[in-house]
């Protein structure tokens, strides 16, 4: 069957204390930042079979589970939740039935799918890649079996989603039982537009990684290892591996090796497209120690930020910790910008502090200057500044009171950063907190959009 989400429904008290609820991270494109970022939300299993996804309270999509008796597949991003869906027929006892087919976005999608019989996959399918969204238009052909994957399966690229025409990749082979087995040629689990990565190599009986594996960028090696021979897809010896968020705009590669055991040891090297910019050692058992300059959490092309500080025994960072930026536009060298110090025993903030806001670029160079107390919570007067391109001077536009007793928690005037804040779009929301830090009465948002003047009023109750 087919449900269609549910928008901008609002969850009841009631509906929240009858259903059993968990917390998930999925993915969404973010496109101020031009990158794929985890957001959570809540995902609720109803006493009527039926799942509930929801986002700040709001309901995102229900869908009924006809068919007990398998695992439920749970959605892994946004684009998915709002706009895959499956059709097809339900024979005795719910099990699915005959040809199943995906619609995205209300169009179905050609030759997409396959047939069941009592509810198990049979014959030829064409799917949906686990990670398939608008940016990823990529799909797996091969034959079912009872369920399992079995013979040759290859990728295919859509070339046109009106006609359904595809370009075959390279893939694999899996066994009787379902498992991959000899070479293989697959996708990164990240794979989309701006990280055209694949992984080569081999998988033994068993269906483990061994040998040699070799990762590819666009066509051209850039990294790889070796997995141990007999035990389970254990990495051993030197290797170059990307980062999680490897893609056009964020090519960091990490150089180091593995020990017998798996783990990480010995010197690493971080290296942004093909120059070294960071790195530190681990310790036998796989922690960092010492001496580290690594990438800030948002590092990519036009935010070229780390920081430099130290780690204790306990792989905890200690001390004092800086933070550099290096300006597309500038001389191609890193010029301190903040940081602040941790305590001793690597739990805490502790003191004063120059942060980088979440959403930092060269367009938006905003930091928010402050202190911690001894329990590593932000109180007192928080600033934030802003250095428009080219000027290298910062200058404070906003910000406001946490509380002092009890720490991260706003009250009183505060001036806060838009969420798509930059050049050319510099809006502000100018407003108060009571003391409990709940936003209270109104709220002005104001600025400029690109030469376009913004005044919206809001109204928070008291």
């Amino acid at each position: 069957m087919n449900f269609r989400t549910e928008k901008s429904l609002v969850v009841s008290e009631q509906t929240n204390q009858n259903q059993d609820k968990k917390e998930q991270k999925i993915y969404q494109w973010d496109q101020e930042k031009y990158k794929l970022v985890k957001i959570n939300i809540q995902i609720y299993f109803t006493q009527e079979q039926k799942i509930v996804y929801l986002k700040d309270n709001l309901i995102l999509r229900i869908e009924q589970i006809y068919d007990t008796s398998k695992d439920i597949e749970i959605l892994n991003n946004m684009e998915q939740i709002q706009f895959l869906y499956w059709s097809g027929q339900y024979g005795l006892k719910n099990k699915k039935q005959g040809k199943w087919m995906a619609s995205w976005d209300g169009k179905v999608l050609i030759n997409i799918g396959g047939y069941y019989r009592d509810g198990l996959k049979q014959g030829l399918w064409k799917e949906l890649i686990k990670n398939y969204w608008s940016r990823a238009t990529v799909f797996e052909t091969g034959e079912y079996h009872n369920d399992l994957r079995i013979g040759k399966w290859n990728y295919g690229f859509q070339k046109n989603k009106i006609d359904g025409e595809f370009q075959n990749s390279d893939g694999g082979f899996y066994n009787r039982v379902g498992q991959k087995k000899g070479k293989w040629v697959e996708l990164d689990e990240g794979f989309f537009i701006l990280k055209k990565i694949t992984h080569h190599g081999e998988y033994n009986k068993m269906g483990y990684k061994v040998g040699r594996w070799d990762i590819v960028f666009r066509e051209k090696l850039i990294g790889g290892g070796q997995y141990d021979q007999e035990e389970y897809q254990k990495k051993i010896g030197k290797w170059i591996e990307i980062d999680e968020e490897f893609r056009d705009d964020k090519q960091i590669t990490y150089i180091g090796e593995y020990n017998i055991k798996g783990m990480k040891i010995g010197r690493w090297e971080i290296i942004f497209k093909e120059l070294q910019i960071g790195g530190g050692s681990y310790d036998q058992a796989g922690l960092k120690i010492g001496k580290w300059v690594e990438l800030w959490e948002g590092f990519q092309y036009s935010a070229q930020v780390i920081c430099n500080g130290e780690y204790n025994m306990n792989g905890l960072q200690i001390g004092r910790w800086d933070i550099s930026y290096c300006d597309v536009d500038g001389d191609g060298k890193y010029q301190y910008l903040g940081g602040g110090s941790y305590d001793q025993k690597g739990l805490n903030k502790i003191g004063k502090w120059v942060e980088l806001w979440g959403g930092f670029h060269n367009l938006a160079q905003v930091t928010y200057q402050g202190e911690y107390n001894i329990k590593g919570m932000k109180v007192g007067q928080w600033d934030i500044m802003y250095c428009e391109v080219r000027d290298g001077k910062y200058k404070k536009i906003g910000g406001g009171l946490y509380d002092q007793k009890e720490g991260q928690k706003k009250i009183g005037k505060w001036i806060e950063l838009d969420e798509g804040f930059k050049d050319g779009r510099q809006i502000t929301h100018n407003g108060e907190y009571n003391m409990i830090g709940k936003k209270v009465g109104a709220w002005i948002k104001m600025g400029t959009n690109y030469g376009k003047h913004i005044y919206e009023y809001l109204k928070y109750k008291k």
